[in-house]
């Protein structure tokens, strides 16, 4: 009996895997958990094109195609086929529309990158369709950068000081 079910079960299996799906044309209205989707963006780097991966993930997502509004949302990014450290982008919750390439929310954003770059704040707006512009992240409110001042570019010889204000001038 037990090599019997050995060999139904999986053939079973094997069967439903192969059969046509139907009624799952219209995704509206389903609940999903252990959300993930992937793909493949070309950012211009150094005036040449740069393959870069991303990964998004979400522990629930309620769908409403092309919308997919995500509980625990998480965002990687990083070079193609490398272990480098790349950016992410975590919220709790936000709407990703997979036809338009972009991710909303009104919530808080967190997002950490190469060389100690964190970035945080409340409402964004991240978009990354257009092959010829570089991805955008766009913070609404409470925006907060930090950085390493070794990643800020320096002049060859004396910088230009700013000016001083004095009393009563703007």
């Amino acid at each position: 009996m037990k090599r019997l079910l050995s060999i139904l079960l999986p053939a079973a299996a094997l069967s439903l895997a192969a059969a046509p799906m139907t009624g799952l044309d219209n995704l509206d209205n389903l609940e999903l958990h252990g959300f993930q989707t992937n793909g493949l963006l070309s950012i211009l780097s150094h005036g040449r094109p740069q393959a870069y991966q991303w990964r998004i993930q979400g522990k629930s997502a309620q769908v409403q195609s092309p919308l997919y509004h995500l509980q625990g949302f998480q965002m990687t990014i990083r070079k193609e086929n490398s272990q480098e450290e790349g950016y992410l982008l975590e919220s709790p919750q936000c709407t990703y529309d997979n036809a338009l390439q972009q991710v909303r929310g009104n919530g808080p954003l967190h997002l950490t990158g190469p060389d100690g770059l964190d970035i945080s704040g409340i409402g964004f707006d991240f978009y990354w369709k257009n092959p010829q512009e570089p991805p955008q992240v766009v913070l609404r409110e409470t925006v907060r950068i930090q950085f390493p001042l070794s990643l800020v570019p320096r002049e060859k010889g004396n910088p230009t000081p700013f000016p001083t204000p004095t009393p009563g001038q703007p």
